[in-house]
């Protein structure tokens, strides 16, 4: 989506006043390692409608994170 700025606007974070100037999302890999290899391989990432459901589904939610947590070892 950044690197294709496929975004519905053609404002920020395309091109914003902020910094006078189109932005470049593959500069970002160089500018922002530690960020950029957070999100490509030790984050989740989730969208925020499966956020949306009953406090259940909130708790299955938990109950599966907690389950890879509590299986690292087999997983890896």
């Amino acid at each position: 989506m950044f690197l294709n700025k496929s975004f519905n606007t053609r404002e920020c974070p395309i091109s914003c006043e902020f910094y006078k100037r189109d932005l470049n999302y593959k500069d970002f890999e160089k500018i922002c390692p530690v960020s950029e290899r957070a999100c490509s391989y030790e984050a989740i990432w989730l969208e925020h409608r499966i956020f949306l459901g009953s406090k259940e589904d909130m708790e299955d939610i938990a109950k599966a994170f907690r389950k890879v947590k509590e299986n690292l070892d087999e997983i890896i």
